[in-house]
């Protein structure tokens, strides 16, 4: 099965959204009208409501069914996942926040402003310097996720979201030279069954 993008998911969402309000509201007015004037259905009209709501009921569970396997999918068969559980969270008592003027090439829109920023993180000393756009808003952004990055390195070691993603790397990198040795091997095998040298 392809993995699917967001418009499909949100596509398939929305139309699950569709056939349950008309599983609750549909036909609402008929019934209640029939209600309240003490009339009875008669038996053909049962019948016709009955497979109405059965054949909307069908779809509906289709619809969900599909939407469940859809994000079953996208979200736990991706192929490399991280464990994004021990990454640490930062909290706003825990950084001290400074901004310095910048250095490098940008002219007196860099030398005259204030937009690097530096950031510290007291309980365990880290200290990040971020000056990567002349944007300030965006530099403190950029500054907390190279904090976190780093605390979760700190912390987490092997278990960080930087280790997993070069463990998986390197996995790639073993079966592409595995691959590629076995595919000449087989050719040299070839070579030699063929004659050709």
């Amino acid at each position: 099965m392809n993995i699917p993008n967001k418009s499909q998911i949100f596509q398939l969402f929305r139309s699950c959204i569709r056939y349950s309000d008309q599983l609750k509201l549909s036909d609402k007015k008929l019934v209640s009208r029939r209600i309240k004037e003490g009339t009875k259905f008669s038996l053909q009209e049962k019948v016709a409501l009955a497979e109405k709501y059965q054949n909307m009921a069908q779809k509906f569970t289709m619809l969900v069914q599909s939407l469940e396997r859809l994000v079953y999918h996208t979200v736990y068969r991706s192929k490399h996942t991280f464990d994004h559980s021990k990454v640490p969270i930062l909290l706003p008592e825990d950084l001290e926040e400074e901004f310095t003027r910048g250095s490098g090439p940008g002219g007196q829109a860099v030398n005259k402003t204030n937009n690097a920023v530096i950031l510290r993180h007291k309980p365990s000393g880290l200290i990040v310097k971020c000056h990567q756009t002349r944007s300030l808003a965006k530099n403190r952004e950029l500054a907390r996720e190279i904090l976190i990055q780093k605390l979760d390195q700190l912390i987490n070691g092997e278990d960080s979201i930087e280790a997993q993603k070069t463990r998986i790397l390197e996995r790639k990198s073993k079966e592409n030279t595995r691959r590629s040795e076995k595919l000449t091997e087989l050719k040299e095998k070839w070579k030699k069954r063929e004659g050709i040298e």
